[in-house]
């Protein structure tokens, strides 16, 4: 720390140091420091979420939650294009009983990219396991299912949805009879008749079900 210190009265706009030392006093549970460091690191660099992030982010460890949700959503007024923003934001929502809110911010993230780049591919994990914990993997699946129409080539959309669809159903959430989940395939594959991913997801979501005759259709295709 004193190392940091030293360099910083040498470089007082640098923000590597100034992040480097901010983490430190973060870890040590010194937050009022820490964010001080920030609050001068992001003077030096007033564009970059990244570095700007650690201030809502120490608040909410230090226990100013009101605070820092306050910064959270200055910084996406600021920065609407940086998707990874509103993940920490979800985080920081999940974190505080606030799963259902949470939810909205992966499904906005993924309404805008699918599951492509880190950001997406990070929202689908997290939208299962904030609307397991707000209890709304119902509305997680309904969204999902949407969102397969506008990227009917990702597996990664589809795979989810059977997963959550299993859950459902192990959890009696969704009748044995008639399965949604059915039906919704069968309007995918009306829409998208050759598409290998959606072919392939419906397999796996046949072989999932026990319902061999129409697994076995799917896959002559």
């Amino acid at each position: 720390v004193e190392f940091l210190k030293r360099g910083i009265r040498e470089l007082p706009n640098d923000v590597a140091l100034r992040t480097k030392l901010g983490s430190f006093l973060e870890e040590q549970k010194k937050y009022d420091e820490a964010l001080a460091e920030y609050r001068q690191a992001v003077k030096a660099s007033p564009q970059s979420a990244g570095v700007a992030l650690n201030i809502p982010r120490v608040l909410a460890a230090a226990g100013r939650k009101s605070e820092a949700e306050a910064e959270y959503r200055a910084l996406i007024a600021k920065h609407p294009n940086e998707l990874f923003i509103r993940l920490r934001f979800g985080e920081f929502l999940a974190g505080s009983e606030r799963a259902a809110e949470a939810v909205n911010e992966a499904l906005f993230v993924l309404n805008k990219v699918g599951d492509k780049f880190p950001e997406g591919y990070q929202a689908l994990g997290n939208l299962e396991t904030w609307a397991e914990k707000a209890d709304a993997l119902p509305k997680a699946l309904a969204e999902l299912q949407k969102l397969a129409y506008k990227y009917p080539n990702s597996r990664s959309i589809l795979m989810r949805i059977n997963s959550i669809n299993t859950k459902l159903i192990q959890d009696k959430k969704i009748p044995e009879t008639p399965d949604k989940c059915l039906e919704f395939y069968r309007g995918l594959m009306a829409r998208f008749p050759n598409n290998e991913a959606v072919l392939w997801s419906f397999a796996d979501y046949c072989e999932k079900r026990k319902l061999s005759n129409e697994r076995a259709n799917a896959l002559k295709k």
